[in-house]
């Protein structure tokens, strides 16, 4: 009997790869998230069968830049909680509010009134139909959430970056952290809540570009600052950025290096070809005031 092929994981070529996590995050300031129990099929809102035609045309015309699907439990959840985030660098937030029915969507708008939220969440990803490595890698990390800080704990659909799972978003911020275990769970949260980054796992802010991302790690690595908004970026170009500090007005100067075909890989556990990934190096970092 011939030997069936070895499972191929996104997530273990990745770790194996060395793969680099900052810089991997796409840009999203505006999100929208829906509490849905039931089972989530491959694009979780438009195969969605609990969701009208025209909720789901709704949702793509509201200007909401990343709606997911989130619960805590599964099966019928009456009212379902849908929460409103800006993750912009600027006041960031999360309001919440709930409905009684799906088609109550239809009056979700960016500003609809809602009561503002002020805990933290902790979103998980485990959209299993997306990619096996969400799941897998995905439910141990949210169950280890939910036994640490149960209300804050949110399994949801597919954030990006599946080679990257087990990944949390740590809202309203849109912190990303990738390759989280269970193990990592009670830092992760103690380091956010007390406004800090989580460096290990630091996949990159979602408010800033990738470059920024990219520069920002490299900050964060060199001068040992953690605090979430210790930094604005102030000037960027291409792979040289400049921030300055929040306190003080000190400012520093990243620059970096691109090495955009450093290897390929399969970016999905679906994918049939590889792909190109790039590495960056740091550079210099050099305070200029």
């Amino acid at each position: 009997m011939p030997e069936m092929p070895e499972r191929f994981f996104c997530s273990l070529a990745s770790r194996a790869n060395n793969e680099a996590l900052a810089g991997t995050v796409a840009r999203i300031r505006s999100w929208l998230l829906i509490e849905h129990p039931s089972v989530w099929r491959r694009r979780a809102v438009d195969d969605s069968g609990l969701f009208s035609p025209a909720v789901k045309a709704h949702l793509r015309s509201i200007g909401i830049e990343r709606t997911l699907l989130v619960r805590q439990i599964h099966g019928a959840s009456w009212p379902a909680r849908i929460m409103l985030i800006n993750s912009s660098a600027d006041r960031p937030s999360i309001r919440i509010y709930e409905v009684d029915d799906y088609e109550q969507l239809l009056q979700a708008t960016p500003g609809s009134a809602g009561k503002p939220m002020s805990e933290l969440m902790f979103a998980v990803c485990t959209h299993a139909r997306h990619d096996r490595c969400c799941s897998k890698f995905g439910m141990p990390v949210w169950c280890a959430l939910r036994d640490h800080t149960p209300k804050r704990a949110w399994q949801c659909s597919h954030v990006g970056g599946d080679r990257f799972a087990a990944n949390v978003v740590v809202f309203p911020y849109g912190l990303y952290y990738g390759r989280v275990t269970p193990e990592d769970v009670p830092e992760l949260v103690r380091r956010s809540e007390a406004g800090q980054i989580w460096l290990p796992g630091y996949r990159g802010r979602s408010c800033w570009p990738r470059s920024v991302q990219v520069a920002e790690y490299f900050l964060r690595r060199e001068t040992g600052e953690m605090r979430i908004d210790a930094f604005r970026p102030v000037k960027a170009g291409g792979s040289t950025v400049e921030f300055a500090s929040t306190e003080g007005g000190v400012q520093h100067r990243i620059e970096f290096s691109v090495h955009p075909n450093a290897f390929r890989q399969r970016l999905t556990c679906e994918a049939e070809e590889e792909s190109a990934v790039s590495r960056y190096e740091l550079v210099s970092c050099t305070r200029i005031n």
